[in-house]
Parts: structure tokens; sequence; C-alpha cells
């Protein structure tokens, strides 16, 4: 019978593949920083999204701005995202996701706080490109980190209960924009508690790195070496 050696598995674009060092249940994933930092993350944004879907042409035209301006500014934020997603995907691949999720924070953070502030086009025009921009970084982590932080095994229930809390962080969105319009006769001070979460979720993924994780190019994968007699009688022949 053929003996076996082991050699490193492929690498990618150079690159060790990571994988988990262990596939993580539910249960321990819930127990650990990086889910909640991303969970809770991602669900804040699909709060926002929510929210400024429904009520971005109000909060644009209390600024003065026509409907126009708010279909420009859809189909600007559209755009970012489709033209950003294989570069950010790119970046992903190659940088912490961690620190990744803090960029995609601070934008938003960002945005949040200059929107009640902004009275040009050229102003809204970067606010659309910054929002593009820091969507596009949720999608591609919440596809993302997942698998490469807890495995693939239960991948799919630790995914599911991700979404659970983003769909009921969606729902509130609106209610949340409606609320403060209705207790304080503007959306800014919701613009300013949203920046101010976003900020400290910032802080807090910058500091919390994903479970511990062994590159895959370290695994060893057989490769069957025929027996040194084969050899022999080969090489006699």
């Amino acid at each position: 019978t053929a003996t076996q050696v082991t050699a490193p598995a492929e690498q990618c674009c150079g690159q060790p593949e990571y994988a988990s060092a262990k596939q993580w249940t539910v249960a321990e994933a819930i127990r650990t920083q990086a889910f909640w930092v991303f969970a809770l993350a991602t669900s804040l944004i699909g709060l926002i999204s929510s929210g400024l879907s429904l009520f971005n042409e109000s909060v644009l035209t209390n600024q003065g701005f026509s409907k126009e301006t708010f279909y420009n500014l859809i189909t600007l934020t559209g755009t970012i995202g489709l033209l950003t997603k294989l570069p950010i995907g790119w970046i992903g691949e190659r940088w912490s996701l961690n620190r990744l999720l803090t960029v995609g924070l601070v934008l938003q953070a960002l945005c949040m706080v200059a929107l009640p502030f902004i009275n040009s086009m050229t102003g809204i025009s970067a606010y659309g490109v910054g929002m593009g921009i820091s969507g596009t970084i949720t999608t591609v982590l919440f596809f993302t980190v997942w698998s490469k932080a807890f495995g693939r095994e239960h991948l799919g229930q630790i995914q599911a209960l991700a979404q659970l809390l983003t769909v009921v962080a969606s729902a509130a969105g609106p209610i949340v924009f409606a609320r403060c319009l209705q207790q304080f006769g503007s959306y800014s001070p919701a613009f300013m508690f949203l920046a101010g979460v976003s900020s400290l979720f910032a802080v807090w993924s910058w500091f919390v790195p994903l479970p511990n994780r062994i590159p895959t190019s370290k695994a060893t994968a057989p490769i069957p070496i025929r027996p040194s007699a084969e050899i022999t009688s080969s090489s006699m022949t």
C-alpha cells in the first residue's frame, strides 16, 4: 500500500486562507464578544437604514431640498454600493474584519452627525457616497464574518440568530425616527444619538478580535507516495 505524507494546503492570492480553530455552536458563539459586536452593529445599521429609507424624503425636504434630490440620493447610494462591493470584499479577505467594521461604523457616525447640517448638493453627494460605502461594508461583513469566526458546521443557526436581531432592529427603525419627530419636532436628536451609538460600537469592534483562528496553510493534506521498493523496481526496469 502507498504511504502518505502531508503537504500544506493551497493559498489564495499569495495569502494564507483562514478557518476557525474550532466549530462553534450557537451556545458557544453567543458567549463571545465577537458575536455580539458584529450582530448588534449590523442590527444598528439595519435600524438606521430602514428608518432613513422611510423618512429620508421628509428629512431632506425639511432641510430645503426637493423630491428630485431624494431620488438622486437613492440612485447615488445604490450605485456607490454596487461599485464598492468588489474592492471592499477584497479588503475583507486581507484585513481584520473587526477593524473593517470600525471603519464602516465611523463613516456612518460621521454621516449621521453631518446630515442635519447639510444644505448643498455637494454635501448631499458626499453623504450619499459615505452611506453607500458604509452600507456595503456591512453587507460584506454580514455574509463573511460568521463562517470565518465560528466555522461552518453550525453556520446556519448562528447566522439565523444574527439575522433575527437585524430584522427586529430594522422593524424598530421607522418607529425611532417617527417618535423623535413627534417628540422633538426634528430628526436631529435621533441622528446624534445614533451617531454616538455607532461611535461606541466602532471603539468596541476595534478591540474585539475574532475568536482564535488557524491558517489552513498549516493544515495538512495527504499525498500518496509509492513505497520505496516499488520505486526501486521501477527504476531498474
